[in-house]
């Protein structure tokens, strides 16, 4: 035998008769491992830890966990330095209250784009150059 050569023995397939014994080879075993593919994972979800953000500056923002999409508390927004809140563009859902509040340096909510589902309150209060609320509804 060649070493570049393979050879497999045939096997004689009749038609005649439904084989049912590779049915789950063919059909199902192809169907679930695509399914596990397309289903969401749990991986991809991360929840952040389950207390309160009180992000009172732009370093504070700024310093979010990077792919935190669940805050388990409230998230707070207030310092008169804020200016960007892009650091937030992976929150989906706030399990508590979302307050945004006395910040003179925020001109728009550009990075809550994302947010989805705030199970609290939401409170929106003394943004004297925050004129439109389109990024958030």
């Amino acid at each position: 035998m060649n070493p570049l050569s393979l050879s497999f023995p045939l096997r004689r397939v009749s038609l005649s008769k439904p084989d049912f014994k590779y049915f789950w080879h063919l059909l199902v075993a192809p169907f679930l491992i695509l399914c596990s593919l397309v289903a969401p994972s749990p991986a991809l979800a991360q929840q952040c830890a389950n207390f309160n953000y009180d992000l009172r500056n732009q370093a504070a923002v700024n310093s979010f966990p990077g792919g935190c999409n669940t805050v388990g508390g409230d998230v707070t927004v207030s310092g008169a330095d804020i200016r960007d809140l892009s650091p937030l563009s992976s929150l989906i859902s706030i399990e508590g209250n979302l307050t945004i509040a006395d910040n003179s340096a925020l001109y728009n909510l550009s990075g809550l784009d994302n947010l989805r589902e705030i199970i609290g309150g939401l409170d929106i209060h003394g943004n004297p150059n925050l004129s439109k609320l389109n990024n958030l509804i």
